[in-house]
Parts: structure tokens; sequence; C-alpha cells
């Protein structure tokens, strides 16, 4: 297997375990921002530096807004898309 398949593979596994233990201890229900929280402390249990999406100061003419956009954060510093599949390691 080649060492980036490799690794992709071993991220992925620990990402859907970290995954499940969150969903069997927190149980349905919750909103997206706790999940994502706990996921984020149970990656970090695990060994894995995460971070959580930092706010983006947009402007336009005279208009400001600050937004917290997707990726959802940065997984072993790789950008993220939606959620936890890391686009590139």
């Amino acid at each position: 297997m080649r060492p980036l398949l490799q690794k992709a593979s071993g991220l992925t596994e620990t990402i859907i375990a970290a995954a499940i233990e969150v969903h069997r201890d927190k149980g349905p229900g919750l909103i997206e921002c706790i999940y994502e929280w706990c996921l984020l402390k149970e990656l970090g249990r695990r060994g894995l530096a995460c971070v959580r999406r930092k706010p983006v100061l947009i402007e336009i003419d005279s208009h400001r807004r600050v937004v917290n956009p997707r990726p959802a954060g940065t997984l072993e510093n790789s950008p993220a898309i939606h959620r936890w599949v890391v686009a590139r390691i």
C-alpha cells in the first residue's frame, strides 16, 4: 500500500472510531455544534491535531460580516471537507 493511502486509511479508521464513540456516549438528538465539539475533543484524545473552524471577516463595499465558513476545521494540518473527510494529506 502506498504511504499516503496507508496514512489516509489510518486517519479514516481513527475518525470513524471517534465518531462512533461520541455517538455512543452522547446519543442521538443533539445539535451539530455539540457533536462537533465532542468529536474534536475525542480526536484530540486519540492524538490527532484538530482545530475548530475560525471566524472570517468578509467585506464588500462598506458592509462587513463575520462568518464561520466551511470547511468545519482542520485535521492534522489538512483542510477538512464536509465534517471530517480529509481533503488532502
